[in-house]
This record gives structure tokens, C-alpha cells and sequence, in this order.
């Protein structure tokens, strides 16, 4: 059950996702270009993942996802990178919930 309420939710923010990408595409073209919003880059990305991969205990890998969230957007696959370090689905949709308002 709880998997297919995962699976849900994926689907959903990957077609808000389409949604967005519409709306990205309009801004591409109206917004000057340093208000265009980009996704972490590679070794940026890199740098996030290995820190919350070696975080001891749940609590602190929040934090870093918090925190990073606050400047940082994310490309989908990045999400899931993320998502993929938690083994329960619980702490999967709260690494989701900080980072959904970021996904490009």
C-alpha cells in the first residue's frame, strides 16, 4: 500500500512537472537571463548526495536536505538520487516533501 501511494505521488509532481516545464519555457523567454533558475550542477549534486549518504542518522540528513533546499533546485533524478539513500517510504516522502517546491 505504501509503495502505491509513493508511486502516486511520483506521478503527480511529474505532472505538475509538465505543468511547470510549460510555464519554465515562457519564463525562459520573458525573464532576463539572471533570474533563470538552473539545477544543481553534477559536482554540486555530488557534494549533497555524499554528505546526506554519510550522515549518521536520519535527523541530520533532513537538516542537510533542508538546508540545501533553500538555495539549491533539483532536477527529478536528482530527487530520487536523494529519496534512494532513505530505506523507509515514510522518510523517502519527507526527503520529497523539502525538496517537491525545488524540483525544475
Amino acid at each position: 500500500m505504501e509503495r502505491k501511494l509513493f508511486i502516486i505521488m511520483l506521478l503527480s509532481l511529474m505532472t505538475m512537472g509538465v505543468i511547470e516545464s510549460k510555464a519554465q519555457d515562457f519564463r525562459h523567454k520573458h525573464e532576463p537571463r539572471e533570474q533563470r533558475l538552473f539545477c544543481l550542477s553534477d559536482e554540486k549534486f555530488t557534494i549533497l548526495y555524499n554528505k546526506v549518504k554519510n550522515a549518521s542518522f536520519d535527523a541530520p540528513k533532513m537538516d542537510l536536505i533542508e538546508v540545501a533546499s533553500l538555495g539549491a533546485f533539483y532536477s527529478c533524478e536528482q530527487c530520487a538520487s536523494i529519496m534512494s539513500i532513505f530505506s523507509f517510504g515514510d522518510k523517502k516522502l519527507a526527503a520529497l516533501r523539502l525538496m517537491a517546491p525545488r524540483i525544475l
